[in-house]
């Protein structure tokens, strides 16, 4: 059923240790009832390391799929209600792969199991009183406080078994207690709640849904609903820009209302109505339980319908209808008569709608009170005059939509709040009134083949979203509009997010000294420089650094993305996200790189190189400085990265040298000419990928492996089938890897395997069936 926990259990497998060294991939795919079959295989793409820019055919999709499938992988189904998501979606694209592939999935339907030929089926059991307990106790009380959690022991058992055993429930009723008063007459006021005897004919969970909801403050209750109306959005920026603009947020003056919104993000977060996707750890993205969703499409019948295939549900409560879903209609958009009747629509949400080429141009003139308009993934290619004629309009979502231009009349919309053009492939340029948009606070044109951005960006003061700001015009001979400087930025203090490109583009002026500085909500950024292979230079390097250093990035900044350059960056003292991509202008990284902060990078968490081409040495000491390049690179005296958690190289074929911040995770993938790394601290996980033509295991991982055996745990190796079989027993490399807690080794074409771990050691090939037979595997003394 429903709530027992299937999903919970299928993360801790998804998650565990030794089934990640066992897949070089895992894809975790929800699937629910009303799934998106080029969505769902978009997001495999996506998982398998692959890139959905400008796919729009599930062919396309398919056959990026396959050419990727070289490994091995996991896939997970998680909530399938019908083994053709398999049958007819997945099966062929995984298949024609070349690779070893596991199936997990979850249902609550032993007939899918079936369907599926499941070659082991495990039924989840409800919880138990104890462990129940357990999991409120977690939840409300953390690790403390435990007079008190011994005090309260007994009520919260009768509170347990109002649950009925399922987690779900437990959960959620954990989050009302959360926000009580710790004391018996505060819990006892919720096991004597006469909602547990409402709708004698609802089950337990329903129940328990019910108490918990009327026990949320009105504001989160709205939100609530919506996060339930607004089923294909699943992103945390997207969510509280919806709820700003449906007016849920109640304001104060001195904090912006995005940032209150995330408040009420994470509340329905610790109140268990949303959870964080596991997959995203940082908590951007979000999950509800189909529990949760039915529940809530139940709790708002009166004022929102959805219409899949045409079929209109909740048909008999047409009353007053505020919000309206549609999805897999025809290439004409038509609304329910009555619904331009009632004149009450406050939001329209398209889902699953690529077909959708034009909308029956009366049906605005009859919604003037709509708030939110969301069109994005359809073929719509242009916007109505009509449609410009909203006045309340707050939310216009074109993300990836076929539109080719943007009326200059768009600036009727006078209370618009968010644009978003993302993906838009046919949008070369933005009427110049989009400058007068006055409360426009999220503009999103990333990925958009536009040839510059109006001048005036710097008259929307309300902006604190800004994705894909160009620097400058394509053209650079154009004199009439030659785009925007850097100096547009300096007007827009109340940046959050701030995504720059083209910033090779960028002029000098003597009035753009620390353009960023005053943002002080600023926390993501991302820097772009788009470079010609031919023409890098020292000029241009210097350029950039120049540009970097008059942007001035403010010390609140948390996260940073730098495509093509890298300017010094130690000093920004809150970063807790750097990722560095695409620097074919890289060759060396010096003391530069950590400013003269020290220590550098005190809060940085998750460090990654990526795709650096050129890239051939990270030292902290200028060249002629260095004497012995085997030496410990002098380091301490300096404390580089103390909160570092993860750190990744991935593919910088020409990288020889390079230090090697103490983190827990350290990834090596596709470095084959590294010769010297300087060693690390409390190293727990070590992985290598090397390319197939490495036969000898090199010298740095031997040196590496003996300088933190220590505190090492696990090592993941692929290879070639000759470099594994030396690391078997009793071969040359048997040495370096016997007294490490847990080994995997990979051949690259999945033929071999190694595993060893104290118990017990393996080494496997397939055989002519595709399974692994073990060859050696003998029992540890």
């Amino acid at each position: 059923m429903g709530g027992i926990g299937k999903t919970t259990l299928a993360q801790e497998l998804f998650n565990d240790e030794m089934v990640k060294k066992q897949f070089s991939n895992r894809v975790w795919l929800h699937v629910s009832k009303d799934y998106s079959q080029i969505e769902l295989l978009k997001q495999v793409l996506r998982g398998v390391r692959g890139n959905d820019d400008g796919v729009q055919s599930r062919a396309e999709v398919e056959g990026r799929i396959v050419s990727l499938l070289s490994e091995s992988l996991l896939l997970v189904l998680d909530d399938i209600w019908s083994a053709s998501v398999w049958r007819d979606l997945l099966r062929n694209s995984i298949l024609n792969g070349s690779c070893r592939t596991a199936i997990l999935f979850t249902t609550r339907h032993e007939d899918v199991a079936t369907d599926m030929r499941a070659d082991f089926v495990h039924h989840v059991e409800k919880m138990d009183e104890d462990n129940g307990w357990e999991l409120i106790r977690k939840i409300v009380f953390g690790n403390g406080e435990d007079q008190i959690i011994s005090e309260l022991k007994e009520v919260g058992m009768q509170i347990v078994r109002k649950c009925d055993g399922l987690p779900l429930a437990i959960k959620v009723i954990a989050g009302v207690l959360f926000r009580k008063e710790k004391t018996k007459r505060e819990w006892k006021k919720v096991v004597e709640s006469d909602l547990w005897f409402m709708k004698e004919n609802e089950n337990e969970v329903s129940k328990t849904l019910y108490l918990s909801y009327e026990d949320l403050p009105g504001h989160l209750k709205q939100c609530f609903l919506s996060c339930v109306f607004y089923r294909a959005i699943t992103n945390q920026s997207d969510i509280i820009r919806l709820w700003v603009a449906e007016g849920f947020v109640i304001e104060r003056s001195d904090i912006l209302m995005e940032d209150i919104a995330e408040d009420y993000y994470k509340e329905l977060i610790a109140s268990n109505f949303l959870q964080m996707d596991h997959i995203f750890l940082t908590g951007t993205r979000f999950v509800m339980h189909d529990i949760l969703r039915s529940f809530g499409e139940n709790l708002m019948v009166d004022e929102g319908i959805i219409i899949n295939d045409g079929q209109c549900a909740n048909a008999n409560s047409l009353r007053k209808i505020r919000h309206l879903s549609i999805s897999n209609q025809g290439d004409l958009l038509l609304l329910p008569k009555v619904i331009i009747e009632q004149k009450c629509l406050r939001a329209l949400h398209l889902v699953n709608c690529p077909q959708i080429k034009k909308i029956e141009d009366h049906a605005f003139k009859s919604l003037k009170r709509l708030r939110v308009l969301d069109l994005r993934d359809t073929c719509i290619d242009n916007l109505s005059d009509s449609l410009m004629k909203l006045l309340h309009l707050k939310y216009l979502g074109l993300d990836r939509t076929k539109i080719r231009k943007l009326p200059e009349s768009i600036e009727r919309l006078a209370n618009l709040q968010t644009l978003n053009l993302s993906g838009c492939e046919s949008l070369h340029e933005l009427p110049k009134n989009i400058t007068r948009l006055s409360n426009l606070r999220c503009l999103r044109i990333e990925d958009t083949p536009l040839t510059h951005v109006p001048k005036g960006v710097g008259k929307l003061k309300n902006l604190n979203y800004l994705s894909g700001f160009l620097v400058g015009h394509c053209d650079s001979m154009n004199k009439m509009d030659g785009g925007c400087d850097l100096d547009e930025l300096q007007y827009l203090c109340n940046l959050r997010y701030l995504r720059m490109d083209k910033l090779e583009r960028a002029t000098s002026t003597v009035n753009r000294n620390f353009v960023l500085a005053n943002k002080a909500f600023l926390r993501r950024l991302t820097l772009g420089w788009t470079m010609n292979d031919n023409e890098t230079n020292e000029e241009q390097i210097t350029e950039a650094e120049r540009i970097f250093n008059q942007l001035c990035p403010p010390p609140t900044l948390q996260g940073l993305r730098i495509i093509d350059m890298l300017p010094p960056l130690g000093q920004l003292p809150n970063l807790k996200i750097l990722e560095i991509e695409v620097g074919e202008a890289i060759k060396n990284i010096g003391p530069e790189f950590f400013g003269y902060r020290n220590p550098a990078f005190p809060k940085l968490e998750y460090l990654e190189f990526k795709n650096m081409p050129n890239w051939e040495a990270w030292v902290l000491r200028e060249a002629h400085d260095v004497v012995d390049p085997n030496e410990d690179v002098h380091a301490s005296n300096l404390n580089l990265f103390p909160s570092l958690k993860q750190c990744f190289f991935r593919y910088c074929p020409k990288l020889k040298n390079s230090i090697l911040p103490s983190n827990r995770l350290l990834q090596i993938n596709l470095c084959p000419k590294l010769e010297y790394v300087e060693k690390v601290g409390m190293l727990q996980q070590l992985e290598v990928i090397f390319p197939s033509e490495i036969n000898q295991l090199p010298q740095w991982v031997s040196r590496l492996i003996n300088a933190i055996l220590h505190s090492l745990q696990t090592f993941y190796m692929e290879c070639n089938s000759l470099l594994l079989d030396s690391c078997s027993k009793g071969k040359q490399n048997w040495h370096i890897i016997q007294q490490i807690p847990k080994v995997t080794i990979d051949s690259i074409d999945r033929e071999r395997r190694l595993l060893l771990n104290k118990d017990s050691y393996k080494y496997e090939i397939k055989d002519e069936f595709g399974s692994f037979i073990t060859l050696v595997s003998p029992l540890f003394s």
